[in-house]
């Protein structure tokens, strides 16, 4: 039982995680709606918060595979090794830049709840802006390396804001992706 707890808090849930393993188990009952093309992107990194020190941080992101003015639809959630989540929504655009590499730029809002150090981001609204460089092989897996940016752009009176960097895998949730553009 010790060695689940720890695995657990390592995956970013402290005691009482319930609601945070909930949300996770929520993302994943997600999948019977998603369509083939969409795709699962999953990655760790490590993260600094000013202030504070480095710490591991996980995410999981679905990507929808629909055009929405150009931008595609995403939903994930980033959780740090002490506790600290962040469940956030937004867009993301894929710019290819030869015909296996893709620059994808991202912004998201999204909710942000303290771990056990109790970091302080100024707020739970915060803003996440992501710059990804994924490499894709063929029409299945993707791979890369993701700089990100969490903060709530000052609309609260303290706006430390975090930074990170990350890598990631992604594949496509069943059948073939959409052609290279």
């Amino acid at each position: 039982m010790i060695r689940m707890q720890q695995c657990f808090r390592a995956l970013g849930f402290s005691a009482g995680g319930t609601v945070r393993l909930s949300a996770l188990l929520g993302m994943l009952c997600l999948a019977p709606l998603l369509r083939a093309q969409d795709r699962l992107s999953a990655g760790g990194g490590g993260v600094h918060i000013p202030g504070g020190d480095h710490r591991s941080i996980y995410y999981m992101e679905f990507h929808f595979d629909l055009e929405m003015g150009g931008f595609q639809p995403m939903a994930g959630l980033l959780a740090a090794a002490d506790g600290d989540q962040y469940y956030y929504a937004g867009f993301r655009k894929e710019f290819p830049l030869s015909e296996r590499l893709r620059f994808i730029p991202s912004l998201c809002a999204g909710y942000f709840r303290e771990g056990d150090r109790r970091d302080d981001l100024g707020g739970p609204l915060e803003f996440h802006t992501m710059l990804r460089l994924e490499y894709r092989p063929g029409q299945a897996f993707g791979m890369g390396l993701a700089l990100g940016h969490i903060s709530n752009a000052h609309i609260y009176n303290y706006n430390p804001g975090s930074n990170s960097i990350s890598l990631h895998l992604s594949l496509p949730l069943g059948g073939k992706s959409r052609p290279n553009p």
